[in-house]
């Protein structure tokens, strides 16, 4: 009791100086010269850790106090002066939460019935943008991640209730990483009755509603650091990846953006997001798989468009996904048309070896596009055709051979499985007759490549038993 008397003695005394910047100092050098005198769990010093944390938080309120006057105290013409001063002292202030993060004694069950509370009754009260955003990041930083993920509730509703001019997203992003490297560390978990995801997905669809004028690259910003969270503490939880999907493509469509019309800013978080599962995922279906994923890359101009179907292709390759479905064939096809065919908004490729590069990408991934299953091989090599043979004549080179050394394979296929398919004589003509005609679209680009694919073809439809279309 008296050591905490004596304490709170010079606390008070403190009063005396009103001049904010010497009272903000004096204090500054009260919490410094104090911080090895305050009791706690196993330094030996006589007293309750009770007493360190009223101390400081005691003085971390009159420090609050005095460096929100700074902002109010002289003209209208020195406040962006005045402000840059207060952003140089904030640490001051910071300071005394960094402290009381660094006491033994302040446990989660301390931390959440003692400590939480009047920090944040401070933070929400003190109705200042400068002192809510740095007092609200020193506060997610001084703590251990642990104890955040326990009043996560708590945390995001004081945030909802911050002055409209304070940067929400800032301060959201900052937990959320904060989660997201906790859930990643060794040792660190989210408990299983605690669903993050749904506690982010619900209180910041409320600051959303609330905070109507938030940037829309903001918006997104926020989503990307939840996406990022999601596939930390929830990785086979595929739905939630869908959810925020979802929610990016309702707003950007109430927003009403298209290729033709997206901001900059706007794009780069929309990249950032779609590359977030093609980066977690080491199976390419789950990424074709995912519901509104086709659809936001749509929403790219043809620049970021490409570079991100350059990306899935990059990945596809790089995890060996073999894609053996025909709808989602179609699906990565759609979604890396940049790659395929000229479009309306269509940049050219200046650099001869930049574009042999992309489409020397898009060949590699055609050998990916395969199943054991001989007719849903074919309903691949149809459907890949197709989209490549709108590709014009600098593509074609490229993008055409492999199709053709394929279902050259798979009619080598059907003759294996003759015994078990009546038709399997039919169905080789059908696969040498799409042989033929992707040669001939072929053959005028490349003459000589042309000939030695006939030649293939002819000693295929040979060893096939097919004399007369061998002669053809």
């Amino acid at each position: 009791a008296e050591y905490m008397g004596i304490l709170r003695d010079l606390v008070e005394m403190c009063k005396g100086v009103q001049h904010p910047t010497r009272g903000l100092f004096l204090r500054n050098y009260l919490s410094v010269q104090t911080k090895d005198k305050l009791p706690d769990v196993g330094n030996g010093l006589d007293g309750s850790v009770d007493v360190s944390i009223q101390f400081t938080i005691q003085n971390f309120t009159e420090m609050n106090k005095l460096w929100v006057r700074m902002g109010y105290q002289g003209s209208a013409d020195t406040w962006q002066t005045r402000q840059l001063e207060r952003r140089q002292l904030r640490q001051l202030i910071g300071a005394n939460l960094e402290r009381l993060g660094n006491l033994e004694g302040v446990t989660e069950e301390v931390y959440v019935e003692a400590v939480l509370p009047r920090l944040l009754e401070q933070i929400v009260s003190c109705k200042d943008k400068l002192a809510q955003e740095s007092l609200t990041e020193y506060l997610v930083s001084a703590f251990p991640a642990s104890y955040h993920v326990r009043t996560l509730n708590r945390l995001l509703e004081a945030i909802a209730e911050l002055v409209p001019d304070v940067d929400i997203k800032l301060l959201i992003v900052a937990i959320i990483d904060r989660l997201a490297r906790f859930a990643s560390s060794e040792g660190g978990s989210i408990p299983a009755e605690l669903n993050v995801f749904e506690i982010f997905s619900r209180e910041v669809a409320k600051i959303m509603a609330a905070r109507k004028s938030m940037p829309l690259a903001d918006v997104l910003s926020l989503q990307v650091s939840l996406l990022n969270l999601t596939l930390q503490c929830y990785p086979e939880r595929t739905e939630y990846v869908e959810s925020v999907l979802a929610y990016c493509k309702s707003v950007l469509e109430a927003a009403e953006v298209t290729a033709a019309t997206i901001a900059p800013p706007v794009a780069k978080q929309l990249v950032e997001l779609l590359n977030i599962p093609v980066d977690s995922y080491t199976n390419m279906l789950t990424v074709l798989r995912l519901a509104h994923f086709d659809e936001l890359i749509a929403l790219l101009g043809f620049v970021d468009r490409s570079a991100t179907a350059q990306y899935l292709v990059r990945s596809v390759i790089r995890t060996r996904t073999v894609v053996d479905d025909v709808a989602l064939v179609q699906k990565l096809l759609t979604m890396v048309t940049p790659l395929i065919i000229d479009e309306e908004d269509a940049v050219a490729v200046a650099d001869a070896e930049d574009f042999a590069e992309e489409q020397t990408l898009v060949a590699k991934m055609v050998h990916l596009l395969r199943s054991a299953e001989p007719d849903i091989q074919f309903q691949i090599l149809v459907a890949s055709r197709q989209a490549f043979g709108q590709g014009g004549e600098r593509r074609i080179p490229f993008t055409l051979p492999p199709l053709i050394t394929g279902a050259l394979r798979l009619c080598q296929q059907y003759k294996r499985v003759a015994a078990d398919d009546e038709l399997w004589d039919r169905k080789v003509q059908k696969v040498l007759k799409y042989v033929h005609q992707t040669i001939v679209a072929l053959a005028e680009m490349l003459p000589e490549a042309a000939l030695s694919y006939f030649l293939s073809a002819a000693h295929t439809a040979s060893k096939c038993g097919m004399e007369v279309i061998c002669y053809e």
